[in-house]
């Protein structure tokens, strides 16, 4: 049996109530999905891990920042819409519900493809001697900068200043003590010619700031060595290039794991692209299930019964009641007729009057 709210609003139970609360927390559920979708777009942007694919690759950084964001925005706004559809029980919200729904798990099916076709890519070139491909050079050039980079902060600020005077081929042996540190303070107490260079690398720290996790990474996985801050040494002061291979160059010390990080990213991508597709095909079937239940409980609303007539006209059946036809003569009733037997006057509209002026 329907019930109606106050708005109009149709009230469905039994199973259509179920599919309504799984709907909500389904929801729900999504929208927090699509706010930390954006804020792992901009995580990924801000860490600096975007920088290892420029050249060859730049599309590849580009898009995934921009298809993330977009996607974030996209499952929140869905998200309100199913909430909106479910409380409001309306078919219409629930319709355009469920289209922009199967369109979002498109989407995630082409991520999670694209996620495994990254994966495999990545797989087969750590499989492989350096260069995998041609193109793999390019990567190889990118991550060096980006490695030597990330390492700035901590040659100016946490390395002993011996150390980094050894990485930058700087003799200045018995000048400054094993315990000193802070490269940045010793540039602004102490003028040097021999320093200049690596002050001037020291300058630019606030703008190597942004590659800390990239640090934490390197810290974390594919550590320093003597051999790769010689060789950043000397990319920082402009004597190496980035795409010198060498095997003290950071991409051949931490190739293997950097094709790790990228296969353990693009699986947590993939498995979680996966799990929203099963998640929006239930949500897909609650919501036609909800819509069934609302339809079915708006097209049992009743009718409205006709109101009773005030007066009834039964032709002179009842005393007391009006009559189209009377016979004046003979009915001694009390009914009223609307025509008379009575003869005409036809005089009665032609009296003279006599007036006395």
């Amino acid at each position: 049996m329907e019930e109606r709210g106050a708005a109009g609003m149709a009230y469905v139970g039994g199973l259509g109530n179920v599919a309504k609360v799984l709907l909500l927390l389904l929801n729900m559920a999504f929208m927090v999905a699509g706010c930390l979708l954006v804020y792992f777009s901009h995580r990924v942007k801000s860490s600096g891990w975007l920088d290892a694919f420029q050249g060859d690759y730049e599309w590849i950084g580009t898009s995934t920042l921009i298809f993330t964001l977009v996607l974030g925005a996209v499952v929140i706004a869905l998200s309100a819409l199913g909430c909106f559809g479910a409380l409001l029980q309306q078919k219409l919200l629930l319709t355009v519900y469920a289209i922009v729904l199967v369109l979002t798990a498109i989407l995630f099916v082409v991520v999670a493809i694209g996620a495994h076709m990254a994966n495999s890519k990545a797989d087969d070139w750590n499989a492989q001697d350096y260069p995998a491909t041609d193109n793999e050079a390019s990567l190889g050039a990118n991550f060096n900068e980006l490695y030597c980079y990330a390492q700035v902060p901590y040659y100016c600020q946490d390395a002993t200043v011996n150390t980094v005077l050894e990485m930058f081929n700087v003799s200045l042996a018995g000048y400054f003590s094993d315990s000193t540190t802070n490269f940045t303070n010793v540039c602004s107490t102490v003028t040097l010619a021999a320093i200049t260079d690596v002050c001037a690398v020291c300058d630019l720290i606030a703008q190597y700031e942004e590659y800390s996790v990239v640090l934490d990474w390197t810290e974390a996985s594919c550590p320093r060595s003597s051999a790769n801050q010689i060789w950043c040494g000397g990319f920082l002061l402009n004597a190496t290039a980035a795409d010198d291979m060498s095997t003290s160059a950071p991409f051949m010390e931490c190739r293997s794991v950097f094709y790790q990080l990228v296969e353990k990213w693009t699986n947590v991508v993939m498995v979680a692209s996966i799990i929203c597709v099963i998640a929006a095909g239930i949500v897909l079937a609650m919501t036609g299930v909800l819509w069934k239940n609302v339809r079915a409980a708006r097209q049992e609303k009743p009718l409205p019964s006709a109101p009773a007539p005030m007066y009834q006209y039964g032709g002179g059946q009842q005393n007391g009641g009006f009559s189209h036809h009377s016979e004046a003569p003979t009915n001694s009733s009390n009914n009223f007729s609307m025509h008379s037997n009575a003869p005409n006057n036809t005089n009665a509209a032609h009296r003279r009057y006599d007036s006395p002026y």
